[in-house]
């Protein structure tokens, strides 16, 4: 009999191979997974598995248990058998095993922390909104209204439609629990308009809609059913691809994984996605994201880290620190927005060395130091009481059951973050936010711990970002990254230059066009250009129900009226 790993035994539990069962061991260590099993996947990889199990069976490592002493003269017998085995498994199905990331080998970007919430939230801040006129100009630096009107009949979509995403050719209105009473026979139901509001077409669909996955870069559209089938859409609302998930292989095995799993399917899956023209889709399983194509074939997996966690990740700061006290923060380093993580340990270095008491008999260093050391938490979310500095002559990456910052004086000076925690509670951490970058190729996956990966098209992780709070939306223009939490957005370019950041102080929804981006209330919508200036702010009196987005002009709509704003030349 046969004992292997729980990273073996998650994807080939309850299988037998040849006639040998495969029984999975909870005792490993994740050292000593890491080190001896989990590079082991597919049929293939069975033998050098075994292989080492007996190696370790020799050296009696007590975790794993005695092999039987007649298994090496049974397993002999059946490696030729085995091995074709491989071949023809091969052939037949694919093994769908994830990537798991290792954190050592990528760049950690940490921003500005986002606050859980804000103080205005507990108490009850009044919503922003037009007091007197249907609509008004808060802020018209940048834009203004050249249109006001009451709605046609016609116009007025229905109260059923309860959920309208902005795509790159107009809106899409949704009715996902087949309210509408044209299309009575279906489940759900689907109307899109136009850049101008002009409906173009309107359909009935025969699933129910669970989870929703558009985007503003393109006109292709993802569902989920509460039963766990996936659908697309294309932009003329035509079927383009099914999927049930609830018989995938890859979500199977995560279900017969070690891993524990609680409620349905739905639950687990927290996203979805499709890629322009249909090409390839994206779903996550709990803390496992899945690229497919459209043959259902596995593209790549990736796993967020279990256990340990993300151990180059500090203990982030949780106070309420808003944009203002940030700018001031840069300006204490003597930097400003748009910065890199770089400039910001460079600037700090050099200021540390300037000014760290140990270093500089001024009877203020103390308290420069101090607003140095606030001023680096604002910005990275490292909690300046625990900073430890020292000079040293090595330094590099590595695990330790405190962080600390490092100061390597060789020649030149140096400054290094070593950065170290450990995960409480549940091990997983799941993905609540993802999607395609508009090269189509690239992913990021964000996590429920405020980690977003950016993946590349072989499933390659290629950096983090931490922003502490869990983002609801993440979009990539190629120009730049805009990542929103409840409480901040952050606005990225060419990958680790921090341009700007807004506080979301108000339940707002990121929505991006060609030339910038909005957040949408209740009752108000903010317009900015792409690296986050303020064009304009409008507040209506009615809840907001659509906005379309064309060249230079932003048209709002409320449940009865229309309004068309003109942005203005910069």
């Amino acid at each position: 009999m046969v004992y292997v790993s729980p990273v073996i035994g998650r994807w080939y539990r309850k299988q037998r191979i040849c006639g040998i069962p495969l029984i999975v061991v909870e005792e490993l260590s994740n050292r000593q997974k890491n080190n001896c099993l989990s590079g082991y996947h597919g049929y293939d990889k069975l033998l050098d598995a075994v292989n080492h199990l007996l190696e370790f069976e020799k050296r009696g490592i007590p975790t794993i248990k005695p092999l039987p002493s007649e298994f090496l003269s049974h397993f002999a017998g059946k490696r030729d058998q085995l091995e074709e085995l491989c071949v023809k498994k091969k052939k037949k199905e694919q093994i769908h095993i994830p990537r798991q990331i290792d954190l050592d080998r990528i760049p950690y970007i940490p921003l500005p922390p986002s606050p859980a919430t804000w103080e205005e939230w507990k108490d009850g801040t009044d919503e922003l909104k037009s007091e007197k006129d249907i609509f008004q100009i808060v802020d018209s630096s940048g834009w203004k209204l050249t249109e006001s009107r009451k709605l046609e009949k016609e116009e007025k979509p229905g109260t059923f439609f309860k959920e309208i995403r902005i795509t790159s050719e107009g809106s899409l209105f949704i009715d996902s629990k087949g309210k509408n009473e044209k299309y009575s026979g279906c489940k759900s139901s689907l109307m899109k308009r136009n850049r101008e509001g002009n409906v173009v077409k309107e359909v009935g669909l025969d699933h129910d809609i669970y989870r929703i996955a558009t985007s503003p870069l393109n006109d292709y559209y993802a569902f989920m059913s509460s039963g766990g089938a996936l659908y697309a859409y294309n932009g003329k609302l035509e079927r383009i691809f099914e999927h049930q998930l609830s018989q995938d292989p890859r979500i199977v095995a995560h279900y017969e994984s070690t891993i524990p799993t609680w409620g349905t399917i739905k639950s687990h899956i927290r996203t979805i996605d499709v890629s322009t023209e249909g090409k390839d889709y994206l779903f996550t399983i709990s803390d496992t994201a899945w690229c497919i194509n459209r043959n259902h074939e596995s593209n790549w997996g990736i796993s967020m880290p279990l256990n340990e966690g993300w151990e180059r990740v500090v203990s982030r700061i949780t106070t309420d620190v808003p944009r203002e006290e940030i700018v001031n923060a840069f300006s204490e380093l003597d930097l400003r927005m748009p910065a890199t993580q770089e400039a910001i340990k460079r600037k700090y270095r050099e200021l540390a060395f300037k000014w760290h008491p140990d270093r500089n008999k001024d009877i203020n260093a103390k308290e420069r130091m101090q607003k140095i050391n606030n001023a680096f938490s604002a910005l990275t979310g490292v909690d300046p009481n625990s900073l430890e500095i020292r000079e040293k002559t090595v330094f590099d990456y590595r695990k330790r059951p405190d962080y600390t910052f490092d100061i390597v004086d060789i020649g030149g000076t140096t400054l290094g973050v070593t950065i170290a925690t450990t995960m409480f509670g549940f091990p997983n951490d799941w993905i609540y936010a993802s999607g395609f970058a508009d090269d189509q190729v690239h992913v990021y996956l964000g996590s429920y711990a405020g980690k977003i990966v950016k993946v590349d098209p072989k499933g390659i992780p290629l950096l983090v970002y931490d922003v502490s709070n869990t983002p609801r939306w993440i979009i990539d223009t190629s120009d730049y990254l805009y990542i929103q939490t409840d409480t901040r957005l952050y606005i990225i370019r060419n990958s680790e230059e921090l341009v700007d950041i807004k506080d979301i102080k108000r339940k707002e929804k990121l929505i991006v066009g060609d030339e910038g981006f909005g957040l949408v209330g209740n009752k108000f919508l903010k317009w900015f250009n792409e690296d986050g200036q303020t064009i304009g702010t409008i507040t209506t009196k009615d809840p907001i129900r659509a906005v379309y987005l064309s060249r230079k002009k932003v048209t709002v709509e409320t449940r009865q009226h229309r309004a068309v704003l003109k942005i203005f030349d910069a």
